[in-house]
């Protein structure tokens, strides 16, 4: 058997950066799943890679802003990002790429699946869970 190195089967886009999209729709697949349909706005910069691509999104905090982004997606960036004050800081995680369609009903759309861990009700869900469950 040869010996493969995983750095070198690694695709990355040719450039990293931030890309704002849109929530089409969000759809109950399962008692804890919920699917995210996300397209427009920046959506025709979007590279699809294949299986297992990954992607970090920003959420946005209580108040439902996305304001405090950073203007790009560099290592110096992210440390200013952690200086902002977490009760104001938009949530941000990594996410794989469900599907992507690049011929969806109105253009491009992005599937993401999300795990729903609590309740938001009981104020013991996490952020993206409650997010995924409320987004419109």
């Amino acid at each position: 058997m040869a010996k493969s190195s995983v750095n070198a089967m690694r695709v990355k886009p040719a450039v990293s950066e931030l890309l704002t999209l849109r929530v089409l729709r969000s759809e109950r697949i399962s008692p804890h799943f919920v699917r995210v349909t996300l397209g427009e706005g920046d959506i025709g910069r979007f590279t699809p890679m294949g299986y297992d691509q990954w992607f970090r999104l920003f959420l946005p905090v209580s108040d439902g802003s996305l304001s405090r982004l950073p203007g790009k997606l560099t290592m110096l960036s992210y440390a200013r990002y952690l200086t902002i004050p977490k009760h104001s800081r938009p949530v941000l995680h990594n996410y794989s790429v469900r599907a992507y369609r690049p011929g969806g009903a109105g253009g491009p759309e992005l599937d993401v699946d999300f795990v729903l861990h609590g309740s938001p009700g009981e104020g013991t869900a996490g952020p993206a869970s409650t997010w995924a469950l409320t987004c419109r």
